[in-house]
């Protein structure tokens, strides 16, 4: 029964291996109240998403696609 409400683990970020947290969209239109996972790490002094620095990445992964078994990372490793 553990098993069945256990929360899944969290998908990890695919530039820094680190988890993910859960967001949930607030903007009007088709996909309002829909969760997803996105990079952890705080956005940058410039104010966008940046690749391979200490500020938050371009990570982002619907949590209704989200499957641990089906997911690797850029390096190829099991991100689950």
């Amino acid at each position: 029964w553990s098993k069945l409400f256990t929360k899944p683990a969290a998908p990890r970020c695919e530039c820094h291996g680190e988890p993910c947290k859960t967001m949930l969209t607030k903007k009007s239109g088709m996909n309002c109240g829909r969760s997803f996972w996105m990079c952890a790490r705080p956005l940058g002094p410039s104010g966008q998403k940046e690749k391979n620095t200490r500020w938050r990445c371009a990570t982002f992964i619907w949590c209704s696609d989200w499957n641990p078994n089906n997911y690797t990372n850029a390096a190829g490793d099991d991100v689950g």
